[in-house]
This record gives structure tokens, sequence and C-alpha cells, in this order.
């Protein structure tokens, strides 16, 4: 069966228009996260904070710099000709050879890449990559044909148990009663969880789209949250690998580790390159806005979803003449309460986009504002220095 279209493997002929391809795709931009402030968000006796710093990821979170996206894409063209078994690549960007690799990822964000640490599975949900007996990646999961079940994609058994056991982890509510579907919703979420996604989905496995995740991304969560071990530069390194490997519109991750990595090594800016700022740092600010967006939106149990097809005695429509109560202890259907949470969500990312454009917008506009300055003062010095030149002569 064909793959699907956003996961189709690349043949040597279609290698050009993929490179351009990659070129069309946006680059999204790490937070700094200020993780010294959730040293008061806890799970079983373990804080936010120390989740991170224990593990060395305290360089990852406190990512600070300019993107700069033409650099970035052209990174992840030099990418697209990586052999799939090598552990490592060199790629040329303007001119400069970088040697790509998960020890080099490591030593530039200062982790200790541990013989313990688990083999390489990445939980993003069209990005996971099974891990056979002998620690040798197997094909992504998203790659697979559609139609494959959970448990074939993960190589977990995804029974209803194990799901039931995991979401009550993450939401301390059984699962019955709030899923919808499969996927797991952050609103629904514990608030340590809560912002460990956030975390987790902005700098150390970017994703455009928070609000839903996979139970492959769960189970990730979980193990970050007990401390299991997870080679995080080998993550890194083949979400790269990935994202360089497959025709997508997606957004490309790394934006900020990427720019400074290059920029380490000495690739070069060009004149005018346009730049992308970060936004405001994720701190318990952040948190509590997510909270007070989330809370009275949590979805009712599934047979509360639909609304009555009759109206009831007493209510709008049962008679014209009739008046709702608006004492206190009417309540509002469930399913209203579902409907207000699925437009609070949508609306919600609505403006976060928004905002990430106009910042965009603005940082490109201030460059080149500085850029305007900078030749206007040459060309003032340039006048001053004729001027002088053409008294003296006189």
């Amino acid at each position: 069966m064909a793959l699907p279209l956003h996961t189709r493997k690349r043949g040597r002929e279609g290698a050009t228009s993929d490179t351009a391809r990659i070129g069309a795709r946006t680059v999204m931009v790490e937070r700094e996260v200020l993780i010294n402030e959730f040293d008061e968000l806890c799970w079983q006796q373990t804080n936010l904070r120390d989740v991170f710093l224990s593990r060395g990821w305290g360089n990852i979170c406190t990512l600070r710099g300019k993107v700069y996206p033409s650099m970035v894409q052209e990174f992840y063209m030099g990418m697209c000709d990586m052999p799939p078994d090598a552990s490592s690549h060199t790629v040329t960007v303007r001119g400069v050879s970088i040697e790509v690799s998960a020890d080099v990822i490591g030593e530039h964000l200062g982790i200790h890449r541990g013989v313990e640490t688990f083999t390489h599975s990445t939980p993003r949900e069209d990005v996971g990559t099974s891990t056979s007996s002998t620690g040798r990646g197997c094909e992504p999961a998203s790659a697979r044909d559609a139609g494959q079940s959970e448990a074939e994609d993960t190589g977990v058994d995804a029974r209803d148990d194990d799901r039931d056991e995991d979401f009550y982890i993450l939401t301390g509510r059984d699962r019955m009663q709030i899923e919808r579907k499969n996927a797991f919703n952050q609103n629904h979420l514990l608030h340590f969880f809560r912002m460990l996604h956030l975390i987790v989905a902005t700098n150390v496995d970017p994703v455009a789209h928070k609000t839903t995740f996979s139970r492959l991304r769960a189970q990730f969560f979980i193990r970050v949250a007990r401390g299991d071990p997870i080679d995080l530069p080998l993550h890194i390194f083949e979400r790269i690998r990935y994202e360089a490997s497959i025709v997508s519109t997606d957004n490309l991750p790394y934006g900020v580790l990427i720019s400074r990595l290059l920029l380490a090594r000495g690739v070069p800016t060009q004149p005018e390159e346009r730049v992308k700022d970060q936004m405001s740092p994720l701190d318990m600010t952040t948190h509590r806005r997510s909270i007070g967006q989330a809370r009275g939106r949590q979805p009712p149990p599934v047979e509360d979803l639909v609304p009555p097809t009759q109206p009831e005695p007493g209510h709008v429509g049962s008679s014209s003449q009739h008046t709702p109560s608006t004492s206190a202890g009417d309540v509002r259907p469930a399913w209203v309460d579902a409907v207000i949470s699925q437009l609070t969500a949508h609306i919600d990312h609505k403006i976060d986009r928004s905002l990430e454009a106009i910042s965009a917008s603005v940082a490109e506009l201030t460059h080149r504002v500085t850029i305007l300055n900078d030749k206007v003062d040459t060309l003032t010095e340039e006048v001053r220095s004729s001027t002088f030149a053409d008294n003296v002569i006189i």
C-alpha cells in the first residue's frame, strides 16, 4: 500500500524538489524556560525543576538567541543526503563544513551521553521510531502503512488497561470519563504534566500544535518524569535526520539550537538576512495563564456530549410564555461546555499563531531599520568628509 504523501520516502529523482520544499518550511523557535520557577510543581515527590536539572538538561531550557531561518533551512538541505545507517554526517553550510552527530549535539549542549541510556525511541507521533533489541533504529512509524494499529506503530501492546494507566498518571482521572478519540489533550493534564508537556513540545521535541498528543508521546512524558534514562542528544539528532528525510510541510524544529551551533562553527550570516526573535520565556506566569484558560473547559463524559433532540419540559421552546429560571441550581448542558472548550482552544491557537507572526514581522522590521540607520550614518560620514575636502581645496 502506498505511503502517505507527507511521509513518502525520497527517491533519487526527487532530491532537488525535496530540497526546494525544505526551503519553504517554516522554522520553529524555541523559548527560554525559567526552570527555577517550577520548583513547586511536583509529582511523586519530584519537582519539575529537578526533573530537567538532574538530567543535565538545563541548557536545553536556557537556549537564548536569534534564529536565522535561511541558515537553518540550508542546514536541513545538507542533511538530505545522509545515509540511513550513518551515525554522523558532514554538512556544508555557506562554505563551512560541519560534522553533525549525537556526540556533537551533546557537547554543544553540555549533556553527558552515559552508556546506561536507553536506545532511542522518539515520542513524536509522526516521527516515532521503534527500536529493535539490537539498538538499530527502524523505519519511522508514520512512514508505514497508515492503516496499521497503534500497537504496531509503537512496538508496544496498546491494551486498554495500559492506556487507562497512562491516562490516570497524566490526569489523575478515569480515561473513560473524559477521553475523546485516541488523542490525549493538554487541558486534561495535571499541573505538573501540563507544564512538562509545554516545555517538551517547545524545546525538547518541538511541535507546532501542542493541544493534543498521542499515547506514544504521553509515555515519553512519563519516562521523563520518572527519571528513566533518555539519550537526548541522540533523540535530537534522529529527529533532525528524520525531518530532512521526508517530504512534508511541517515546521522544522530546533531553530535556536541549530543557529547557535552553526554560528559557533563559524558559519557566516548574510547582509540583510532575515532573523526571528524568541517569544517571552516560559515561566510561572505562562503556567497560570494556561491553567486559567483551561479552567471550566474540561470535556464531559461521552454520553453527555450529544444535546437532546427534543426540548425538555420547562426549557426554552417548551412554551413561548415560559422564561427559564436563572437560579443557582440550574446547570448548563454538558455539551455546551464541550463546544465552548473546542472554540476556545481554536481561538487560543489562532492567537498564538498571530503573535508568532507579529513577533517575526517586528523582528524583521527592526533588523531592516538597523541596516537603514547604518547606511544613513555611512552616507552622513561620506558627505561630511566630502564637504571637509572641498573646504580644504578652496
